[in-house]
């Protein structure tokens, strides 16, 4: 029966070099894929950890949202801080700013139409320009404000808190402020016809050249302003407090002064016509227009 050797495998010479570089190209190969799949594991974790951080998408159907400070704010845009930020000539038309802090914030010529600034900061806020039509700035801290020429024109301003900076030259037509304080605020060349304002306190306010025609200032406190020049064609002044009041030059046609308050009142060269003065008051310190009969008007002067 023939015998079979075994023969031991060559480990010299050319085939031991040829095992040797098999085996280091094994270990290289196996160096590289953990290399590779550490990369992997690690690009995953990257990723998993920035979708976890990342806020979620806001919601196609939500309110209305803002650019501003380089960031996107819509409903949580509440509260938010811009203090001293330039939000020169931007559209934030219609946009939530409530409770914001705008105090000193740059907004020359902006565009806040419809904006909901309800208990906003708007201290030393420059609004020069600034288009608030229909604004709702309810319970709003506007102290210091520069607005001249700004447009106000159906802006609801109740419960606001107003004191000084101008208004100079601004546009407020049909402006909703019942019951609101003007203090310390100058209002010379203002537009505010068929405004309401009934019951606002507009003491030693400078309104020389304003226009209120139309405007309802019943049980409004006018006492020590400056009216003179006002056109005050067709509004409503009943029971109105106009105690040391300017009011020469004023354009009077078809004003209610019913009921008010004229005592120390000037309306020197006033042009009167058609007005209404059954059971106001007034006493020798009331100036009236030249020709001006005020017992014939119905005026009780004490």
């Amino acid at each position: 029966m023939a015998t079979h050797e075994l023969t031991e495998p060559d480990l010299t010479g050319t085939g031991s070099g040829r095992a040797s570089g098999l085996l280091r190209s094994l270990r290289n190969a196996g160096r590289s894929w953990r290399i590779l799949a550490l990369a992997v594991i690690g690009l995953a974790i990257g990723v998993g950890g920035a979708l976890l951080a990342a806020p979620p998408l806001a919601d196609d159907a939500s309110a209305q949202t803002i650019e501003a400070q380089g960031v996107t704010a819509g409903p949580a845009g509440e509260g938010l801080l811009l203090t001293e930020e330039s939000l020169l000539r931007r559209d934030l038309s219609n946009a939530a700013l409530t409770n914001a802090d705008l105090f000193r914030a740059d907004m020359r010529s902006t565009d806040l139409t419809g904006a909901d600034l309800r208990w906003s900061r708007l201290t030393g806020a420059d609004l020069r320009r600034a288009d608030l039509t229909n604004a709702n700035l309810r319970a709003a801290s506007i102290t210091g404000a520069r607005m001249r020429r700004a447009t106000l024109s159906g802006a609801d301003l109740r419960g606001a808190s107003i004191r000084g900076g101008t208004l100079k030259d601004a546009t407020m037509v049909g402006v909703v402020a019942e019951n609101v304080r003007f203090a310390q605020i100058g209002m010379t060349g203002a537009d505010i016809s068929r405004a309401r304002l009934a019951g606002a306190i507009l003491l030693s306010a400078q309104l020389r050249g304003a226009s209120l025609s139309e405007a309802d200032l019943r049980t409004a406190r006018l006492g020590g302003a400056d009216l003179s020049a006002v056109g005050l064609d067709d509004a409503d002044l009943r029971n109105a407090d106009l105690r040391g009041t300017r009011l020469n030059g004023a354009f009077m046609l078809r004003t209610n002064l019913s009921g008010a308050q004229l005592e120390g009142a000037d309306m020197r060269d006033a042009l009167i016509e058609g007005a209404s003065f059954t059971g106001a008051s007034a006493d020798g310190t009331t100036l009236w227009p030249d020709g001006f009969d005020p017992f014939t008007a119905g005026v009780v002067v004490r």
